[in-house]
């Protein structure tokens, strides 16, 4: 998922109970090129939702009357997530469309992350509280109205500027073939206070002595090992493991941390129940695949072990991976230079080891979650005594 910039708050990194709501997507701003501002919004988009952004997009009824809605905390192509209150008691609340049809409607992917992340019970990811799924029909568009959509013919001079001028301007649905549907998931969960990412963009390990650097890195890389340990125990695949997807809560004392760490975002989960690796035209980030992904479009468990590791690199170096590159750059250099993320040198020597181990391009030889925290044990327990 995309982050969503911190407001100015005045507050130093660590201060995290202090900080605003916010949330790991970031909006989406484009603007409508002058031709689509001549046509209503719901004819001039060409893309289906899973395909782009939703920045325009209105949820549907409310299907909870315990659940109210509030302000939007972020959104991203695969939702938007809002401030809501159950019972008047804070939570978040997500809402997931797709677009269907005819046998899609039993297969929705908004209703497989809800039930994923209520079966999964950790104590490093997301609550999950309850779901529903609600169908909602959408209007059927005439051919022509859907050819004159994609004309880029001023609408003055076009032969059919009447069927613009009296088309319904429906700003929350985009042009779909007729008998589609729109199935929404709401999904109320747990509340969260910002990103992994967000902090460590603010410099939350790097504004410490080393020592404390490496002590709070290694607990939040062993919170998130714990949870990626338990979803490979049940053969969930996350697919999508990054600093975005780590959302953070204020830590309840276990630490000296002002935050403890909660995965989240199962969108791009899978169940590997029989199969070691599943073929998959979903992606995740670019920024953390592996080349097997890249080059077979095949995700396995050692995928979302490779993601770790490019987590390892960030919470050291303090830094987004391959930053101020387009994902056509990251993916040329990865696949056709062999470039490689590399540890800073003031790294200790086994935290280098172990990211690099993570990220390596021959997938047999990464680690398992269960030997990482294993090894985590080991250089915690080596920090303690140091320290």
């Amino acid at each position: 998922m995309a982050e969503m910039p911190n407001a100015a708050t005045g507050l130093q990194p660590t201060e995290l109970g202090a900080l605003p709501l916010q949330s790991a997507h970031k909006p989406n701003k484009g603007r409508r090129s002058a031709a689509d501002q001549r046509f209503p919004i719901s004819l001039c988009r060409r893309n289906l939702y899973g395909n782009c952004g939703v920045s325009d997009v209105t949820v549907g009824t409310n299907p909870f009357d315990d659940v109210a809605v509030g302000p939007i905390l972020g959104q991203g192509s695969y939702g938007v997530v809002y401030k809501g209150t159950w019972n008047l008691s804070p939570v978040a609340v997500k809402v997931i469309k797709q677009h269907m049809s005819g046998q899609q409607a039993k297969d929705v992917t908004g209703e497989l992350e809800a039930i994923l992340a209520l079966k999964l019970m950790h104590p490093n990811i997301v609550r999950t509280f309850k779901y529903a799924t609600v169908p909602r029909k959408l209007p059927v568009w005439t051919r022509q109205a859907s050819l004159l959509a994609a004309d880029k013919r001023p609408a003055d001079s076009h032969p059919m500027a009447n069927v613009l001028e009296t088309a319904p301007v429906l700003q929350d649905e985009y042009l779909c073939p007729r008998n589609q549907q729109i199935a929404e998931t709401w999904i109320v969960m747990e509340l969260c206070k910002c990103s992994l990412q967000e902090q460590i963009d603010q410099g939350v390990f790097q504004a410490k002595p080393e020592a404390t650097k490496l002590k709070w890195i290694l607990l939040t890389a062993a919170e998130i090992v714990s949870a990626m340990a338990y979803l490979h125990s049940q053969q969930v695949l996350h697919g999508d493991l990054t600093g975005s997807n780590c959302l953070l809560v204020p830590n309840p004392c276990i630490d000296d941390r002002p935050f403890s760490v909660r995965l989240c975002d199962f969108g791009l989960s899978r169940l590997l129940v029989d199969e070691g690796a599943v073929q998959t035209r979903s992606y995740g980030t670019v920024t953390h695949m592996p080349l097997e992904l890249l080059r077979e479009g095949r995700l396995c468990f050692a995928a979302d072990v490779y993601a770790f590791g490019v987590l390892l690199w960030s919470m050291w170096s303090g830094q987004r991976p391959w930053a101020g590159k387009h994902e056509v750059q990251i993916i040329s250099q990865k696949l056709n230079d062999g470039a490689v993320l590399v540890l800073p040198e003031d790294a200790p020597q086994s935290y280098k080891e172990l990211a690099t181990r993570c990220m390596a391009a021959d997938e047999s030889t990464r680690p398992s979650f269960r030997e990482i925290v294993e090894m985590l044990k080991w250089m915690l327990e080596d920090v303690r005594q140091t320290g």
